[in-house]
């Protein structure tokens, strides 16, 4: 189905709370921190009190429409080898740098960014 967003339709586009079902389904846990234009979206393992896999920070500029992400880091140290966080997290890092990514870029849209 096609939303809709400031008079633009954003049908095909991840939404920031489909990036978070998508994290529960794989028992992972996703959200957005917001203090003023900055913001912090993370993903844990399991809870929001689990350990963190990955980070990603910067700050949004809605009425220039304007995002910029300072940082997008993986913890791969918190993802051993065959474990099962890592099955969980799609296998390797780059699932869930794909994941992360894709809600932030999600959560720029949603506040006001092209």
């Amino acid at each position: 189905t096609a939303r809709v967003q400031n008079g633009e339709s954003s049908e095909g586009l991840l939404s920031f709370s489909e990036a978070v079902e998508l994290a529960a389904v794989r028992e992972l846990h996703l959200s957005a921190m917001e203090l003023g234009p900055f913001y912090r979206i993370v993903i844990r393992d399991g809870s929001k009190e689990g350990a963190i896999l990955g980070l990603t920070t910067g700050f949004v500029a809605p009425p220039f429409g304007l995002m910029h992400c300072d940082t997008l880091q993986i913890f791969n140290s918190r993802m051993e080898r065959g474990s099962e966080t890592r099955k969980r997290a799609w296998g390797s890092a780059r699932g869930l740098g794909l994941l992360l990514g894709g809600a932030t870029f999600a959560y720029g849209r949603e506040t006001g960014c092209r």
